[in-house]
């Protein structure tokens, strides 16, 4: 079922500064994205990261499982260690296909299945952007396994129980 969108009458108050709208689909090479980022230096992608090991680098909501909900601080030599080990310790390499399952405000889908996974070259396969909570990925498990040689994944024990 289609929603009702508002008619397009213009610019709103949250639009009225944009510039430029530039909007990136199924482009190819020489396109006007293309031919405008070329010609943008302020667009470049050559930048100096001055970032210190210790700032933060990300919040995460915690859910109380085991006290109070609350905002955890992650720091960049924190998330850059523990994914590092973590692939260490896993014993993950290039050929890994991981499935990044869980859902991307979990911390396990960012750190785990994502920079963990890509500290080793590993290949991070994401089925559909709800993860597990999508019928679909659940139904077709074995299947979606199979087909794209996943060897690693990550779920709770109401997961297990659902795709045994």
């Amino acid at each position: 079922m289609e929603r009702n969108r508002p008619r397009n009458n213009g610019p709103s108050r949250r639009t009225e500064r944009l510039n430029l709208c530039v909007f990136v689909g199924c482009l190819t090479p020489g396109s006007f994205f293309d031919e405008y980022i070329n010609h943008s230096p302020e667009f470049s992608l050559h930048f100096e990261c001055k970032k210190n090991p210790h700032d933060t680098a990300a919040y995460f909501h915690t859910g109380g499982t085991t006290g109070t909900p609350k905002i955890a601080l992650h720091f960049h030599l924190n998330e850059v260690f523990c994914a590092w080990m973590t692939g260490q310790e896993l014993g993950w390499g290039q050929d890994e296909v991981i499935h990044a399952g869980l859902p991307l405000f979990h911390v396990n889908a960012p750190l785990i299945s994502g920079l963990a996974a890509f500290t080793v070259g590993a290949e991070v396969l994401m089925t559909s952007p709800q993860g597990f909570r999508n019928p679909n990925v659940l139904k077709n498990f074995w299947e979606l396994t199979e087909k794209y040689r996943m060897t690693f994944f990550m779920g709770v024990p109401t997961l297990i129980f659902t795709i045994n």
